[in-house]
């Protein structure tokens, strides 16, 4: 790895070029194995958390070998007390036994602090590999009227987060919503959030499969949400919400802010619906070990005859549902799965290059929710 001080994009590309003819040189005795530079994406990581940097290297080595790209990874310190910016340079290899290619992807890693962090999307422009599609990796969310974020967004096929280390979930869906709904035109966003809601999504669907159960699920009238609140952050889950919303998009429920309220440790959503008034209610629980997870959601009938349908976590990567009738228990179901890495997470979502329909549909409802004043 070279260090070159500044955003020197002339340097940058020299020292790119530099990399090659070494490890082109370094491969000339070898007949049987040949240098190739595989550039399929440009991949930019935007993070302004500190320390994120050895553990974004671990995870480009895990993707390389499926999504050989040009890594661009900005940090940018705002808390710093200088102003100033360094540039990184180094190559990335993988190599699949004595005959086998050796890939090799680029990465450019910039550091930057005060006024200088602003000049991060200039420098960005002039990297981004030609041809490719440009996937953006944010590590948090920025501000809405964040300079950087605002003009690294528009170069981008697909916008990547994680919403659920957010320190402010409500707050944070609530800006995204906005920016999304105002910039609709920018690129398409997704969330590992909403990849790791698969589960629930597919076993809550699965209610609505047959016809059996239509006539109760068309009088749904409460929904309970229990969820694991993080450690030290106030509010309902992204998960929670997401999920919620997904449900609420799905089944044409329209939110009734006036009538949404507190109602002790819970929040209470009024939605409306073709079938009458609907209350989602979120139910702070805690289970050891499970920050930030969901717990369980029931989709409640209360006028008769009743009905259950629920979905519960029996263990961290297991779920079970069941159903319900009239006080009468009529079948169940376990859904076991396994809960996947970063660097799992992110493979997936470089491999899709559409927008989310549903995703965004989802958090345009969120956002709905979280602005929602519940006194």
């Amino acid at each position: 790895m070279s260090t070159i001080p500044g955003i020197n994009i002339g340097a940058v590309e020299r020292e790119l070029a530099a990399i090659w003819r070494e490890e082109a040189a370094g491969d000339a005795s070898h007949e049987e194995r040949a240098v190739t530079r595989a550039r399929v994406m440009t991949l930019i990581v935007y993070g302004e958390k500190k320390g994120f940097l050895p553990q974004f290297d671990e995870i480009i080595a895990e993707i390389s070998s499926l999504h050989p790209a040009r890594a661009l990874v900005l940090q940018a310190d705002r808390e710093g007390s200088g102003s100033g910016a360094t540039s990184h340079v180094s190559a990335v290899c993988q190599v699949q036994g004595p005959r086998s290619k050796q890939v090799t992807c680029e990465q450019v890693t910039f550091a930057a602090e005060g006024e200088a962090i602003n000049d991060l999307p200039s420098g960005v422009a002039q990297l981004l590999a030609p041809d490719t599609p440009v996937f953006v990796w944010l590590l948090g969310i920025p501000e809405p009227g964040d300079y950087v974020f605002n003009h690294i967004l528009p170069m981008a096929d697909r916008v990547i987060l994680d919403s659920s280390g957010s320190p402010h979930p409500g707050r944070d869906l609530v800006k995204l919503a906005k920016t999304f709904r105002e910039h609709p035109h920018w690129t398409s966003l997704t969330d590992f959030t909403w990849q790791r809601l698969t589960p629930w999504r597919e076993m809550l669907a699965n209610f609505y499969d047959g016809v059996d159960h239509r006539s109760y699920l068309d009088r749904v009238d409460t929904v309970t949400i229990e969820f694991n609140p993080h450690a030290g952050v106030d509010g309902i889950t992204p998960r929670s919400m997401l999920l919620a919303a997904w449900l609420a998009e799905r089944l044409g429920w329209k939110i009734d802010s006036d009538a949404s309220r507190r109602d002790g440790d819970a929040e209470l959503f009024a939605f409306t619906s073709s079938s009458g008034p609907v209350t989602i209610r979120f139910v702070p629980v805690v289970h050891e070990g499970m920050d930030g997870l969901l717990s369980s959601i029931t989709l409640g009938v209360s006028s008769a005859p009743t009905a259950a349908f629920s979905v519960r976590r029996e263990a961290r990567s297991r779920l079970s549902s069941g159903i319900v009738l009239d006080g009468h228990a009529h079948s169940s179901r376990v859904l076991a799965y396994r809960s996947r890495t970063v660097g799992e997470l992110l493979s997936t979502e470089l491999g899709i290059n559409r927008r989310d329909v549903l995703y965004e549909a989802a958090l345009a409802i969120a956002g709905q929710m979280g602005e929602v004043d519940l006194g």
